[in-house]
């Protein structure tokens, strides 16, 4: 499948988002990644690029955070322009996709 320890995509973008949750707070798990999709959406319509990186050794750099242990990280996000451009594809006129009976 090509993977591999290294991650230059962590290491190359301007910026790292660590996103955590409180394990403590019901549902946070669930809203945390509503919003990192939300989140997602923002970064691309503002022109910037990211990816979802899920560590497997979360804990590992939580210690280097120095967070209480109620937060478990959720995701890294590597933010910045791509080097892989792709094209912007107008939307759809809402005519197009509604479907009214």
């Amino acid at each position: 499948m090509g993977f591999s320890w290294e991650k230059p995509f962590l290491s190359e973008a301007p910026y790292l988002l660590f996103v955590y949750s409180n394990i403590k707070s019901p549902f946070s798990k669930e809203s945390v990644w509503l919003s990192i999709g939300y989140l997602l959406l923002a970064l691309e319509e503002k022109g910037l690029s990211t990816v979802t990186y899920t560590p497997s050794n979360y804990n590992d750099i939580s210690r280097y955070i120095n967070l209480s242990k109620e937060y478990k990280l959720e995701v890294i996000l590597p933010i910045g322009y791509s080097v892989d451009p792709k094209p912007k594809y107008e939307r759809k006129n809402l005519n197009e996709v509604l479907i009214i009976k």
